[in-house]
């Protein structure tokens, strides 16, 4: 069966699962039939029962998992209330913990998305980036970093939180800046004031003979013209 387990309980119930590695007091204690695994800390993929191809490193990882396959977590709760997604990577303390349903996620950072719970596809990297990010929302990119620790866990409203440097739509290519309002128009959208790191040295858009990179209007509200062509 090619399993390891060391602890106690790590490993107890393993039937036909193979190829798990289980090292720490209940690691995997709960796996049957799930196969290559790697658990490392107390409880870490505590619940799993026949899901296969998870990694779970650190306290509680991943510890009520029962079905989600081919996760990666790494740090102290980290994915700890997912039960059926899959194929997500959390890296930091209690990053992606609330997750439950959702699959296809990145999180790289302590607290990053840690409102989530059926949302699929969103990137989160920094230190508590995209926390608020809704419970179902799906294909968000945040980027950033913000102040928050344990003791805000208990009054994050879904949904709603500081702007991050960079906000995103994976689905739809849009790209913010200071923002997590995004419309239709426009593939990147900047909330504040937009100028170049210094004066009289950069160009916006090219063009020669041979290359044509032009912008095609202008719209402005404070000009005498509504729209400004540039040739």
């Amino acid at each position: 069966s090619y399993n390891t387990a060391v602890g106690w309980a790590a490993g107890q119930s393993v039937t036909t699962g193979t190829t798990n590695t289980l090292i720490g007091a209940q690691a995997g204690d709960a796996i049957t039939t799930g196969s290559s695994h790697v658990a490392v800390g107390f409880g870490a993929l505590g619940a799993n029962t026949t899901a296969s191809n998870c990694v779970g490193i650190g306290y509680e990882s991943l510890t009520n998992n029962t079905t989600g396959a081919s996760n990666t977590a790494i740090g102290t709760y980290s994915m700890s209330c997912n039960l059926y997604g899959s194929t997500n990577v959390a890296i930091g303390y209690n990053s992606l913990a609330g997750n439950v349903f959702g699959s296809n996620n990145v999180s790289l950072g302590s607290y990053t998305l840690q409102s989530n719970k059926r949302g699929n596809n969103n990137i989160a990297i920094g230190h508590g980036a995209g926390y608020y990010i809704g419970e179902d929302d799906n294909y968000k990119l945040f980027v950033a970093s913000h102040d928050i620790n344990n003791d805000d866990l208990c009054t994050i409203t879904p949904g709603s939180g500081p702007n991050p440097l960079i906000y995103g739509d994976l689905q739809g290519n849009r790209l913010g800046v200071n923002t997590t309002l995004l419309h239709s128009f426009g593939t990147l959208q900047v909330n504040g004031a937009l100028s170049p790191t210094s004066g009289n040295m950069h160009d916006l858009g090219f063009y020669s003979p041979t290359y044509d990179y032009r912008w095609k209007n202008a719209h402005l509200s404070n000009s005498i013209n509504e729209k400004i062509y540039f040739n």
